[in-house]
This record gives C-alpha cells, structure tokens and sequence, in this order.
C-alpha cells in the first residue's frame, strides 16, 4: 500500500504533462497489473511489489502479454523503477 500511494503521488503532477493513471480492481480477472499508465499514446503496466513480494504467474503472463503487443511493462518495487518505465515510454513517443 505504501508503494502504491508513493507511485500515485509521484504520478498526480504529471497528469497535466500526458499521463494518465488508470486503476483496474477486477476480483474475476487474475493477473491484470497495479498500474495500466497511457504516456503519450505508449501503454505502460507496472505490477508494483514490496522487497519480498513476487509477481504471480498471472501477473508475468499479463506482463509478458502486453509486451508482446507493443506495451511497456515490468515489476517495479520502487517508484524509480516505474519512473524508468515512464521515461522508456516517453522516448518512444
């Protein structure tokens, strides 16, 4: 909770610069990642993890899925590492 929160507010200002946050909580859909982010056009997911947490399978397969298809994506377990997937996404715009 605290990393989602540390994201989301690391996000807010940037809304304004192309970015957009979308949050989607389905309880009957497995592996969909924390954060879908549009960059300018560029889809970005980003599963976020605490030190000790570990993707689900479900959760690499979404990933690996949305890679295949054009996104960007990872495993981010801090707010730099989603950065550095928001930064990838700008320079491909």
């Amino acid at each position: 909770a605290d990393l989602v929160d540390a994201v989301k507010k690391w996000l807010e200002p940037q809304f304004r610069d192309g970015i957009k946050l979308i949050r989607i909580c389905d309880r009957y859909a497995k592996g969909y990642s924390d954060f879908f982010i549009c960059v300018r056009g560029q889809f970005v997911v980003a599963e976020l993890k605490d030190d000790v947490g570990t993707a689900s399978p479900h959760q690499e397969q979404f990933i690996e899925e949305m890679i295949a298809c054009g996104a960007i994506g990872g495993v981010c377990r801090t707010v730099a590492e989603v950065a550095a997937l928001v930064e990838e996404a700008k320079k491909r715009r």
